[in-house]
């Protein structure tokens, strides 16, 4: 009985390798303490499209940030820059995903997030053109459809330092966030 067991488990994991298989998106706890598994093809109907942004009523998509600086450092006077550690998170509603009944919130998985529309959301005053956030670090669908995604960052920024009255100065320097999309 071992054996057969042994073997169909090893039949189970060559066929999974060599015919694949769609790995579960997420997996949900449902209001009543039960779990069940979901693919993406059931997250996103046949119609989603992640390059098209998506529309309430026919206006544009609200997306809400937050940028909280972790830590400032690398203040060069001369190159009239700074170097920031951030965690930039981002949410917006999409009513065109397929969100499953009796579940409070899910948690995606990492695959899954490139499915997705994203805000394309940069640094402008980056030195470096479009500084791009680093991989998502939490990434989650609410039940009212809301999409909320969190990521590191570190950018060197531009500021433009009023040294005048150095050593007694204080600057104001600025973060400015834009979107491509």
């Amino acid at each position: 009985m071992v054996i057969i067991y042994y073997f169909i488990l090893v039949l189970l994991a060559f066929s999974r390798q060599c015919l694949g298989r769609i790995e579960p998106a997420f997996f949900l706890t449902t209001s009543n303490g039960s779990e069940s598994e979901w693919t993406p093809d059931q997250l996103f109907p046949l119609s989603y499209n992640k390059l098209k942004p998506p529309t309430r009523s026919e206006h544009p998509v609200n997306v809400t940030l937050g940028l909280n600086v972790t830590s400032i450092f690398h203040v060069d006077e001369a190159g009239m820059s700074f170097m920031i550690r951030c965690i930039l998170s981002q949410s917006w509603i999409d009513d065109r995903i397929n969100y499953p009944e009796n579940s409070k919130m899910i948690s995606l998985n990492p695959d899954v997030v490139d499915q997705l529309w994203i805000p394309q959301t940069y640094i402008s005053n980056a030195v470096d053109d479009h500084e791009q956030p680093q991989p998502f670090v939490l990434y989650e669908i609410s039940q009212d459809k809301k999409v909320s995604l969190a990521s590191r960052m570190t950018a060197k920024l531009t500021c433009d330092f009023d040294l005048s009255l150095f050593p007694h100065d204080t600057q104001n320097c600025h973060i400015i966030l834009e979107s491509s999309k």
